[in-house]
This record gives structure tokens, C-alpha cells and sequence, in this order.
């Protein structure tokens, strides 16, 4: 493949399906026009850039019309400026075709932004799988927050409920006095915010006026921290 020309290496699949070569080239022509290499149609594969070449590797998948295209880490070895300009491509023609893609990356900020569902795959077995903003605002395990570069939960007790807001008991490892709303609390690992007291944490109401709050166990979860769930 590497001694064919450009042309010749985005119509191999067409051609390896019988489709005649007239049409695998009228077929493959808008995508080189796509993917900005129709001026290289003639050259050599192997005289290609690596930038290039990944065109030519896109242009030849898309042209096929896949139901489900897999690419394992596409931009990995690209130059940072090659990179961003090829991500905003494919990001781009991938939103005008019907084509799944499912793609792999240790890049949490390429995941992020061409994803339109984010997989976290650990220990061979995907741990979590959601849209992006709610994986990064919920991750579903420790695991996942480690890999996700989110710092653990810190876990404490519901004491009190009053005002709106909860008292959250951390002295199994000594806390600031931390209160959470109480319309997130079955939302704290689903973006609940927890801010500092601005006081002495107020003395906890009698038992039968907190209700099922009391002796809750929480989560308690930092958002502007950067905490996520666990």
C-alpha cells in the first residue's frame, strides 16, 4: 500500500467489495476534498507526512459508509498543532455522516470534546458509560475518579437537617463543618454542592425533628473542590 498513490489507498476497500473502479473513484473524490489532501491524490503513500497519511486512513474508512467505524488512538503520534487541526476535522465530518465511532484515548480532553457518550474502561471492563459532563461530575466509583484525576468523596454522617441545609459529621477524619442542601442530598454524587458554615455548626434539633435524616450515612462531595462522586 505504501508504493500506491493517495487515490489508490482510499478506493482499496471500495475496490476489495467490487465496486467498479470508476465509481470507488467517484465516491473517494469528496472525501479527499474533505479531508484537504485532494492536491495529494497522485502521490505516493509512502512519501506522505504522518499527518497525511491519518488523512488518508480517515478518507479511506469514511468512504465506506460504515454503520460503526473503531479507531484506536487516531491523533496519538500527531504533532500538537496537526493534531488540533485533524481533531477538528474529524470532529466535524463525523457529525455529517450517520457513522458510530467509537474512539479510543488516554486523552480525557479529546474524549471529552468528541464524544457524544464517555466510556471508562478499567481492569478490562468498562466502569462507567454516560454523557461526558455527567461522568466527570458523577464518576461511578473511586476507581473511576482516580483515573478521572478527581480526588475520592470524603465520607461523613448526617447529624441535623434545619434551614434547608444538613450538618454532615466528618470527625472520623477531622473536617471543616461542611453543610449540603438538602433538595441534593439524594443528588450529592449528582452534582450537590457543599459549602463551608459560615459559624459554629448550629446544635442539632431533637431526633423527632430531623426525621429520616438523622443518622443518614453521605457523601459528602466538594464541587468547587473538583470532588466527584464515589
Amino acid at each position: 500500500m505504501m508504493s500506491t498513490s493517495v487515490l489508490e489507498n482510499v478506493i482499496a476497500g471500495l475496490r476489495f467489495r467490487g465496486v467498479p473502479a470508476v465509481e470507488a473513484r467517484g465516491r473517494a473524490e469528496p472525501w479527499l476534498g474533505r479531508l484537504g489532501i485532494a492536491h495529494l491524490r497522485d502521490r505516493a503513500a509512502g512519501q506522505l507526512s504522518t499527518g497525511e497519511a491519518q488523512r488518508v486512513s480517515l478518507a479511506r474508512a469514511f468512504v465506506l459508509d460504515p454503520e460503526l467505524l473503531l479507531l484506536d488512538e487516531p491523533f496519538a503520534f500527531l504533532d500538537p498543532g496537526t493534531r488540533a487541526e485533524l481533531t477538528d476535522d474529524f470532529e466535524r465530518l463525523r457529525r455529517g455522516t450517520s457513522t458510530t465511532c467509537v474512539l479510543v484515548t488516554h486523552d480525557l480532553s479529546e474524549a471529552i470534546r468528541l464524544g457524544d457518550s464517555l466510556a471508562v474502561l478499567l481492569d478490562g471492563r468498562i466502569r462507567q458509560c454516560d454523557d461526558p459532563a455527567r461522568v466527570m461530575a458523577e464518576p461511578a466509583d473511586e476507581g473511576v475518579a482516580a483515573f478521572l484525576g478527581t480526588p475520592a468523596g470524603v465520607r461523613g454522617r448526617v447529624v441535623a437537617a434545619r434551614d434547608g441545609l444538613v450538618v454532615v459529621d466528618t470527625s472520623a477524619r477531622p473536617q471543616p463543618d461542611l453543610r449540603l442542601r438538602t433538595d441534593a442530598i439524594l443528588a450529592a454524587t449528582h452534582g450537590g454542592t457543599l459549602v463551608p458554615s459560615p459559624g459554629p455548626a448550629e446544635e442539632a434539633p431533637p431526633a423527632a425533628a430531623m426525621g429520616d435524616d438523622v443518622g443518614a450515612t453521605a457523601d459528602a462531595h466538594d464541587e468547587a473542590g473538583g470532588l466527584g462522586g464515589s
